[in-house]
């Protein structure tokens, strides 16, 4: 059976992925989650988001032009 994950979950592991320097494969059996399950959710993410490094290297603003536009309601199913 598949487990199905929230999008609070799903962000919280990509944003481990991006931006805390451990490798993807540590944060994956850190979360309890395949590495194909979270490279999922990141290329997803990246595809969601246009220029997703700001300037100071964390994660960056969404896509949409709507500045009430949340990252959260982009991210995976």
């Amino acid at each position: 059976m598949t487990q199905k994950y929230d999008k609070e979950f799903k962000l919280h592991a990509v944003q481990l992925a991006l931006e805390s320097g451990k490798p993807a494969s540590q944060v994956a059996r850190e979360l309890g989650i395949s590495q194909k399950t979270l490279y999922g959710w990141v290329a997803k993410y990246k595809e969601t988001l246009d220029g997703f490094y700001g300037q100071d290297g964390t994660l960056g603003q969404p896509v949409s032009g709507n500045s009430r536009f949340n990252r959260r309601d982009i991210i995976v199913r």
